[in-house]
Formats: structure tokens, sequence, C-alpha cells
């Protein structure tokens, strides 16, 4: 879930886009020239001496804020807190994977197409292929300038939602350990690790369809106690 938080937290299991680039020739001013030329007298507008239209140049819209709600999904399905965390408004710089626009609340709706694989703890450099989520939103937490999110993701199915946690359990064991081994049953898991040179503390439970996860920057939060916080999420 770091990948959400440390990478949901500059956003968070994190994608990253890569840019192609062409390698062909660069080509010469003069064959440019040329073949400018070229074009324009083999045209209709060179031929008759008439200008090309302008082309016109539109503003962007402004992106629009992030949803609070996905399908069933909103605030009331959040826990109050997380041990000391307590909700915080989403902002850009506050989550892992900025660039949304806050909406105001302390929720956030998150792409389905990317929200399972983003909330997957970044500790293994291969590829992971995990079943899709219908809906998923993110939910910010901080105490003492220290952040902490909660992920929910419904899966179309229970059996999605089970291999999306099998997924999940095996980076966790992956990862670089802190003073805590994880603990991990059919539906529950506890663990203390480092990412990116900050101790988190995460705990995370399956029931049906749905996945739930939470995790708070901290060297002294007890998992029992943040696992059954993210249990009271509804």
């Amino acid at each position: 879930m770091l990948g959400l938080v440390t990478s949901l937290a500059t956003g968070a299991v994190a994608l990253a886009l890569f840019a192609g680039c062409s390698g062909g020739p660069a080509s010469s001013p003069g064959a440019s020239g040329s073949a400018a030329s070229s074009a324009a007298g083999s045209s209709g507008a060179g031929a008759s001496g008439g200008a090309a239209s302008p082309t016109s140049v539109g503003t962007a819209p402004a992106p629009s804020a992030a949803a609070s709600t996905a399908g069933g999904l909103s605030r009331k399905n959040v826990p109050s807190a997380l041990g000391s965390f307590t909700p915080a408004v989403a902002t850009p710089d506050s989550e892992e994977h900025g660039g949304f626009v806050p909406n105001g609340t302390p929720v956030r709706a998150l792409d389905p197409e990317y929200a399972a694989t983003e909330a997957l703890p970044a500790c293994s450099s291969a590829e992971v292929k995990v079943p899709r989520a219908t809906h998923g939103i993110a939910a910010s937490y901080s105490y003492g300038g220290k952040p902490g999110s909660l992920i929910v993701l419904d899966f179309s199915t229970e059996a999605d939602a089970t291999t999306w946690f099998a997924a999940f359990t095996k980076l966790v064991r992956a990862c670089p350990r802190v003073g805590l081994e994880p603990v991990i049953t059919a539906t529950t898991v506890t663990d203390r690790r480092e990412s990116a040179g900050s101790v988190w503390t995460e705990a995370g439970y399956i029931r049906g369809a749905r996945a739930t996860m939470g995790s708070v920057q901290s060297t002294i939060q007890d998992p029992a106690r943040l696992l059954a916080d993210v249990r009271s999420a509804r």
C-alpha cells in the first residue's frame, strides 16, 4: 500500500510512466526547407496563391476536483482514526501519487484501472498482475505532521479480493523489516517496514469482495490496535 502512501501518500506500489524517444536522424535545415517548399508548391493553396488557414489554439479545460465517492464507497467507509492519526484534508503534496485536484475532504476516489496495483507494496521489481478493482477510495490521515492513509477496494468477486490479498501479503514478506515480522492470516495482515527512509506500520483485512488497508508513518503505533481501527471501517 505504500506504493500509494509513500511514492497514496507521491503516489503508490507505484506506477511509472516512460516517455518514448525517437532515434531517427535529425533533418538538416536545408532539407527541411526544401521539403516544405515542395509541399507548398504541390498543394492547392500554394498553386492558387492562397494562404493556409491558421490553426486555432484552444485552452485545455481545468481538471475537476477528485470525487469523494466511488460506487458505494464514501467517507462512511472510513474509520474515524487510525491509532493517533485522524482524517486530514487530502492535498497533492500529502499524497504519494500527486497531481489530483483536492476536493476539500479527506477522501478521494481512485481510478479503478490502477487502484488495485497502486495499493500494492513497492517491494519487488517483478511485474505483479492482480485483479482490477471495480471501485476504490483513499483517505488521508495525519498526526504530528506525519502522514497516514487508508485504501478501500471493492472487487467484482470474493475470489478476486482473495487473489489480490495473496499478492499483497507475498510482497509484504519481501519488504525491508524494521523490528517486527509481518503477521499474516487468511484474511488479515499487520506489518512494520521501511520504505524510502521512513518506517511505516500497516494493517489490513479482506471481507467478502472488499479489501481495506491502513498505513501510518510511525515507529510506535501498535499494529494490533491499527488493525482494530482498520476493521472498524464499514
